[in-house]
C-alpha cells in the first residue's frame, strides 16, 4: 500500500493505493460491499494515524467510527489497485468526518464515494475527548473548501 499527499491547488487530499486481490472477489468477479468498506477504512485509518497526521497527533489514536456512508457508483470487477482519495469534510472538538472517493488507480473510473466519521475517545474513560492541538493543526490543512469536489 502506498500513500501520499496530493495537492492540485484546489483541495489537498491524502491518496491511498490499496491492492485488491483475486481471492477478495466473489464467484461472479465482484468486490463485495463489505470488502470495499474494509479498503475505505484502511485508507481513512492510514490518513488518521499516518502521514495525514504524522507524529503531531500523539494521544489521538483511540477513536471509534460513529458513522460511515458509502455510495457505490460502479462495481469493482477485477483484481488490481484502488485509488482512495481522503480529505477532511468537518472537524469538530472531538469528531472528524473524512470524505473519500474510491476509483481506479488512474482515477478515471469512480467506484464509490462517501464519508466516515470518527470520534476521539479518552482511553481511560472511553468517553469523547478533544483532539490534540497537533491533530487539529494537521487535519485543518485537509479541510475541503471547494465543495464541488467529488
Amino acid at each position: 500500500m502506498f500513500d501520499t499527499i496530493h495537492d492540485d491547488g484546489l483541495n489537498p487530499r491524502f491518496v491511498f493505493l490499496s491492492p485488491v486481490f483475486f481471492d477478495e472477489l466473489s464467484p461472479d468477479d465482484r468486490l463485495s460491499h463489505d470488502r470495499l468498506v474494509s479498503h475505505l477504512a484502511a485508507a481513512a485509518d492510514a490518513f488518521h494515524t499516518g502521514e495525514g497526521c504524522g507524529r503531531h497527533c500523539t494521544g489521538d489514536e483511540v477513536s471509534v467510527v460513529r458513522d460511515i456512508t458509502v455510495e457505490q457508483l460502479n462495481p469493482v470487477t477485477a483484481a488490481g489497485t484502488l485509488r482512495i482519495d481522503v480529505w477532511v469534510e468537518t472537524l469538530d472538538e472531538n469528531s472528524c468526518t473524512y470524505g473519500f472517493l474510491c476509483s481506479s488507480e488512474d482515477g478515471l473510473t469512480p467506484y464509490a464515494r462517501g464519508e466516515r466519521t470518527v470520534v476521539k475517545l479518552d482511553p481511560a474513560l472511553l468517553r469523547p475527548s478533544p483532539w490534540s492541538r497537533g491533530f487539529v493543526e494537521e487535519h485543518s490543512k485537509f479541510l475541503r473548501t471547494l465543495h464541488a469536489y467529488a
